[in-house]
């Protein structure tokens, strides 16, 4: 496909072929196993969570069954 620049149709009409560069340089994913993922998971929680009004920390004592 590198060869090819321009498109000229039999009604006349031109279309450029825009060349595509290959990428400088590959990039990697990073891979992490189930209990690298499971860590994350906890710090994200307890950075971004705070707690949803009624059903937060806050009221929690009224569903706590009373002995």
């Amino acid at each position: 496909m590198d060869d090819i620049f321009m498109i000229t149709y039999a009604n006349g009409t031109r279309e450029l072929i825009p060349q595509t560069k290959p990428l400088e340089k590959e990039i990697s994913i990073p891979t992490f196993t189930p209990k690298q993922m499971y860590r994350k998971g906890q710090e994200d929680a307890n950075l971004y969570y705070k707690g949803n009004g009624a059903f937060g920390q806050q009221q929690q004592h009224f569903f706590l069954p009373l002995d």
